[in-house]
């Protein structure tokens, strides 16, 4: 819900709430496995986005089965039986014990999808003051507390898509993404927001095929922007895309 591709022309987003590194990089391997042509892909680098709490959600979902190789993590995190189970249960048995969420899924309102990109309506301005920074602490706690921030798992497969990229010619962007002046501040009290960026610019060692945008304090006096905490609503999307594509364009104009 971050990028708009609308306003990049020929853009489309592949990705899934709460997806990690590693679905992304067996999902962009399938992508390109199917012969799709790719110039360049745009990659969020937060500051939860790294944690081990989110290397846990791999199995989040069965419709990851078709991408996924679980058995391959499962050896790699010593969880084997683990991701045989999910597996298994995703293969064969999608749908056993889920019947609330088939209903849910049939009947919930879902919101607007445009190429991928989810219009997120709701507003950050309609809480009080004092409900936003609640909310902020809330979600920053969830997001960063009793989680390594820096997981070996979510770094290797970073790595892994970083490759696969530089192997096929495709083009890197990493993006960090706004964070509403609540958040930030709240995240400020857990753990240091810059460590994140510097490990990330650690790994990409200044290549020049791949460009890092930083923009992080972008929005923080702009919580109209923002659909809670720390996701932008469908204005602070089309906002930040246009200054990613202007960003892009001027670094395109600089003589080579």
């Amino acid at each position: 819900s971050a990028f708009d591709p609308t306003v990049l022309g020929n853009a489309f987003n592949f990705a899934m709430p709460m997806e990690n590194y590693l679905h992304t990089f067996y999902k962009l391997k399938y992508i390109l496995s199917q012969g799709a042509d790719i110039d360049c892909v745009i990659l969020n680098t937060d500051p939860h986005s790294f944690t081990s709490r989110r290397s846990d959600r791999t199995p989040l979902s069965d419709y990851y089965v078709q991408f996924v190789d679980y058995l391959e993590i499962g050896r790699r995190k010593s969880q084997y039986l683990r991701y045989l189970k999910t597996y298994i249960s995703a293969t064969f048995f999608p749908y056993v014990g889920k019947t609330a969420e088939v209903i849910e899924f049939t009947t919930k309102k879902r919101s607007s999808i445009q190429k991928g990109f989810k219009i997120r309506t709701t507003l950050f301005t309609n809480l009080d003051a004092k409900m936003r920074r609640k909310q902020a602490r809330i979600r920053a706690s969830h997001h960063i507390r009793n989680t390594e921030v820096w997981d070996k798992y979510q770094v290797l497969y970073f790595r892994k898509i970083i490759d696969l990229c530089l192997e096929n010619g495709i083009g890197i962007v990493l993006v960090q993404t706004p964070l509403s002046k609540e958040y930030l501040t709240a995240l400020q009290k857990i753990t240091d927001p810059r460590e994140v960026p510097e490990k990330v610019r650690g790994l990409i060692k200044e290549n020049p095929k791949i460009i890092f945008c930083d923009f992080r304090d972008a929005f923080l006096n702009h919580p109209e922007l923002f659909s809670n905490s720390d996701h932008l609503n469908f204005r602070g999307a089309r906002k930040l895309t246009i200054m990613l594509k202007m960003h892009l364009d001027r670094l395109q104009d600089i003589p080579k």
